[in-house]
């Protein structure tokens, strides 16, 4: 028959359940002391074993609960074979907690890039999920913290409507004391078939500063891309293209046409001609 030992241990406690991002540890037990009888041969290597592993304990708030019923458990959880008996002098473990403070932030879209591949585009403003992202630390490390971002991305081919996982820029790790409720979110891209749609419209001339200018040509042919829900809503008169003469330079007689205001529904493919060509008439 195998000879049974008693000896002297240390049991390491790890806490788990609560949500260690909005609740800080103020108080808790993290090691008891047991007395293991055990087989001669189980009790080789057991404390460094021991040294390894946690027993766990489940809480969601503050808690108490009796050593005795958690020695009944410890041999099964902890891997402990061959062991007869645990036994230790302290009667109960306990856990206190204590919200941190909170702040709460909108989740922004950093430098995100998007292509479509045709004839798909965007189709609405993009869905972040969460919309709130949560900070929990000290109000003095929470201050310093004016936004939550994403890290900048680049998304191609987007056809239809599809959600991608983009990790936040981790501002809290700036901090020992701030903890997230999240450290991504997900965006979804609401997208729609889109057409092409074509306009022949006036070049507007701004930035004259009084001088009299003359361009060649007067009109220019823009193209556009709009979705199929909305394009029985797009008007020529809804878009202005024009070239801004204080940005012109002495080396040039030609400005670039730009498309200065259009429906956010829409997205300019090209404009033909690229640029105009330019003479001063008068000077202020």
């Amino acid at each position: 028959m195998t000879e049974e030992h008693s000896y002297d241990s240390v049991i390491l406690i790890e806490w788990t359940g609560f949500d260690d991002a909005r609740y800080a540890i103020v108080e808790a037990d993290t090691a008891v002391r047991v007395s293991i009888t055990s087989s001669g041969f189980a009790a080789m290597g057991r404390d460094k074993h021991l040294r390894k592993v946690r027993y766990q304990i489940f809480a969601t708030t503050d808690t108490t609960v009796y050593l005795s019923d958690c020695l009944k458990d410890m041999p099964s959880q902890l891997g402990l074979s061959g062991v007869v008996d645990i036994t230790s002098r302290q009667e109960v473990l306990s856990l206190r907690l204590a919200p941190r403070t909170s702040r709460a932030y909108r989740p922004q879209l950093n430098d995100l890039q998007l292509s479509f591949s045709e004839p798909y585009g965007l189709a609405g403003d993009p869905i972040i999920e969460p919309d709130t992202v949560w900070l929990y630390g000290s109000e003095e490390s929470l201050a310093k913290v004016m936004s939550v971002e994403t890290q900048p991305a680049q998304l191609t081919n987007i056809g239809t409507t599809e959600t991608f996982t983009l990790p936040l820029v981790p501002v809290w790790e700036q901090f020992t004391d701030i903890h997230p409720s999240a450290t991504e979110v997900s965006v979804t891209l609401p997208t729609a078939v889109y057409s092409e749609k074509v306009f022949t419209l006036p070049v507007n001339i701004v930035g004259t500063d009084g001088d009299q200018i003359r361009i060649y040509p007067e009109q220019a042919t823009v193209t556009l891309w709009v979705g199929d829900l909305t394009s029985h809503t797009l008007a020529s008169d809804m878009i202005t293209l024009a070239v801004d003469y204080s940005s012109s330079t002495t080396s040039s007689d030609r400005m670039t046409i730009r498309a200065t205001n259009f429906p956010s529904f829409v997205r300019i493919k090209k404009i033909e001609p690229a640029e105009v060509s330019y003479i001063v008439i008068k000077k202020r």
